[in-house]
């Protein structure tokens, strides 16, 4: 599902509290159930334009580090050509 096609629902409040010397928030267990979230995925962290704070879980990937670097450069290089191919 995607971001446009969620269902718009009621917002889950968290207040932020602190631990040790860092500071954290809670992840309801209804989220954790819903996005089958369990200990040590990993999250970035964004900042919007307007200040607003978005995490993302990171996906862990399968694929060696080395060929996504590959992949990368193809997309770089050959970026006007994989265009034209999608167009046929």
């Amino acid at each position: 599902m995607s971001v446009i096609e969620m269902e718009i629902r009621k917002p889950i409040r968290r207040k932020v509290t602190r631990y040790g010397n860092s500071l954290g928030i809670t992840i309801p267990s209804e989220i954790v159930q819903q996005s089958n979230i369990s200990i040590e995925d990993e999250f970035e962290w964004f900042i919007t334009e307007n200040g607003d704070v978005m995490g993302k879980r990171v996906r862990k990937s399968e694929v060696r580090e080395e060929v996504l670097d590959i992949f990368a450069d193809i997309l770089e290089e050959d970026d006007e050509l994989l265009w034209a191919l999608r167009d046929k």
